[in-house]
């Protein structure tokens, strides 16, 4: 009983790991969906397309703050 309990859990723990091929994909799959989303309103606000800071508005922006340049 005890196994069956514990290989039960083990493989609903493994079931959510994902490869870092997995994770990156779904990192850029994120990204690109922030980009769409707030980009240009990052730049709007005087970031520069394509660079760092413009990337960090862009992966901080949030719908429920309004995003502001300091």
């Amino acid at each position: 009983m005890k196994a069956s309990i514990a290989l039960a859990l083990g493989t609903t723990f493994l079931a959510g790991c994902a490869t870092p091929a997995q994770q990156a994909a779904r990192f850029e799959q994120n990204f690109e969906y922030r980009v769409q989303t707030y980009g240009a309103s990052c730049e709007k606000i005087g970031f520069k397309r394509d660079t760092d800071p413009w990337r960090h508005c862009v992966m901080t922006a949030s719908p429920y703050q309004h995003t502001s340049h300091h």
